[in-house]
């Protein structure tokens, strides 16, 4: 609104300056002319009249001396063409001046027009740029002041969660100190179970070894009572008939449906040692047809025991490379029974190298169990300790077999080395380290095993 105000004023000023300058020079024009035309008429009249002009005097021009009528008139016509003349120059003099003048006139209204034109279009540029950076502005101010809000909210949650963070550690130091009270407590009555478990660990292996001792003397004994029984057997039954249909009542009763019935025929008839190839040939057969569990062990437990030729040995053999097989701990057995029969058809030295085979190759952890691999890794150890020094090849495995998980798998492997003897030397370093075993079996057997390969060397 000022600009607008501004320019006017300088339009108005100029334009009445212009107007005004153009006024006072045409007034001045009007006199000067008025003037001439005056003097004309005043000539004209004299000559009219013919009254004799002696002297006339015009602005601007020389004084005309007196002279003859003729010369008189003529020159008076010669004066008044000049005044004409004058006149006319005059006129298009100012002509051209009030021309200049509309011409800057125009100029000074057509710049006053182009600033006025101008300033209003940077007026209207200034107004929408300002209205722009408003709108900016403002859309800018509330952005800020939302997110100020937002801060102000965020910082509010965040001092709650500070206050709450603050209670919750201090809650966790308050259950820190309790548990570590009752760590501290816990501890001491640790160490309290910890001594009177290892008194009560000192008396399980005393009552342990002593129940071993009783076990091993009443097997002696019922061993002593059995041979005693089948000497008075035979004494009683010697041809072998009553013998013979013993066994052949057993043999019905082992393939009858009747579970009890199979159980006890499988349990008696390995006692019957001199019909061990029809027994045996019972045994397999129903072997082939795949028992529950607990009959299969005692029918492979069983051919351990009755031994036989190597057609039975082949069988169990066969079997041995399945570790999968469910009386496989059975099967390795009956394999160890044959370590301890005597005879020279025997392929003894032919089912270490198979037990060794499946010892070193035929285990998968993965199938198995970690537990029960390594249970099967025992029961092998156990099998080879039958064969004494014939297991010389398997020395290497049962060291290894000396850091086992498994206790149990562990004393077998002592078990066995100390049944190699003397060709077991290299594994008395790895025997003494078992002399600090937790269990009281392994540091047993290890000592005794120590003690066999020394007395052997």
């Amino acid at each position: 609104m000022t600009y607008r105000l501004i320019i006017l004023l300088n339009f108005y000023l100029l334009s009445g300056g212009m107007i005004l300058g153009a006024t006072n020079c045409a007034q001045a024009s009007d006199s000067a002319l008025e003037e001439k035309k005056e003097s004309v008429a005043h000539v004209e009249k004299a000559s009219s009249s013919n009254i004799h002009i002696d002297e006339i005097v015009i602005k601007g021009l020389p004084t005309v001396q007196s002279e003859s009528p003729t010369n008189a008139l003529d020159s008076q016509k010669i004066l008044a063409l000049k005044i004409s003349n004058d006149a006319q120059e005059d006129f298009m003099s100012w002509i051209k001046r009030q021309g200049l003048f509309i011409t800057i006139f125009g100029i000074a209204v057509f710049i006053v027009l182009l600033t006025t034109a101008i300033t209003a279009i940077w007026t209207h540029m200034s107004r929408r740029i300002e209205t722009t950076i408003d709108k900016e502005v403002d859309k800018k101010v509330d952005s800020l002041e939302k997110k100020r809000e937002e801060a102000i909210e965020t910082t509010i949650a965040a001092k709650l969660e500070i206050e709450r963070a603050k209670k919750a550690l201090e809650e966790l130091q308050d259950t820190e100190a309790e548990l570590k009270k009752k760590l501290k407590d816990f501890r001491h009555e640790i160490d309290d179970e910890i001594k009177k478990s290892a008194s009560i660990r000192i008396d399980i292996d005393l009552m342990t070894q002593s129940f071993e001792s009783k076990i091993t003397d009443e097997v002696s004994e019922i061993d002593n009572k059995i041979s005693f029984l089948k000497l008075i057997i035979n004494e009683i039954d010697a041809n072998g008939s009553v013998r013979d249909n013993i066994v052949e009542k057993l043999i019905l009763d082992l393939k009858s449906d009747d579970s009890e019935k199979q159980y006890t025929a499988a349990e008696l008839l390995p006692l019957f040692d001199r019909e061990a190839s029809k027994i045996a040939d019972a045994f397999v057969d129903i072997l082939k047809i795949k028992p529950d569990t607990t009959l299969g062990s005692l029918l492979l437990s069983g051919l351990g025991e009755l031994g036989g030729d190597g057609k039975i040995l082949d069988y169990l053999i066969e079997l041995v490379a399945d570790t999968s097989h469910p009386n496989i701990l059975a099967i390795i057995g009956a394999l160890g029974a044959f370590g301890n029969t005597e005879g020279e058809n025997l392929k003894l030295g032919f089912v270490v190298d198979r037990l060794l085979a499946v010892l070193q190759n035929g285990i998968d952890n993965d199938a198995l169990g970690l537990d029960v691999a390594s249970e099967v890794r025992g029961a092998i150890a156990l099998a080879l300790s039958c064969y004494g020094e014939k297991s010389q090849p398997a020395v290497k495995d049962l060291i290894n077999l000396l850091i086992d998980p498994v206790p149990e798998t562990r004393k077998n492997a002592a078990i066995a080395l100390g049944a190699i003897g003397r060709k077991a030397n290299d594994a008395i370093p790895a025997l003494h380290k078992l002399k600090d075993d937790e269990s009281t079996a392994v540091r047993g057997a290890a000592l005794e095993a120590i003690e066999k390969i020394q007395l052997s060397a």
